[in-house]
């Protein structure tokens, strides 16, 4: 029985945390909205756990977030494409967070 606690707590965050969402996604949508810093997105086109949809919703809550999808990632795409993952981290760290915070 031991063994499973680990697992229960995992879900029990998970519960959670859906949850608190649920109860306060109109103040989280409104501070996406509002909200003045870069913002990259990626998503994985086969990620089963959390859908790229999710990333298209706060892209619609934020015009001015990226949006970067790697067609072929799952949900360990950092692992499973990490030279893409850092890629498209790269090239936004050098385009909009450089030329914002420029002196």
């Amino acid at each position: 029985m031991l063994h499973l606690t680990p697992l229960r707590s995992v879900v029990k965050a998970m519960d959670n945390l859906e949850t608190f969402v649920h109860k306060n996604h109109k103040k989280i949508d409104l501070t996406m909205k509002n909200f003045e810093n870069p913002i990259l997105l990626i998503a994985g086109g086969k990620d089963p756990i959390v859908p790229s949809k999710y990333a298209h919703i706060i892209k619609e809550l934020n015009e001015k977030a990226d949006y970067k999808e790697l067609k072929d990632a799952g949900h360990f795409m950092i692992v499973d494409d990490a030279k893409k993952v850092n890629l498209a981290i790269y090239n936004f760290l050098s385009t909009k967070v450089k030329n914002q915070y420029a002196c």
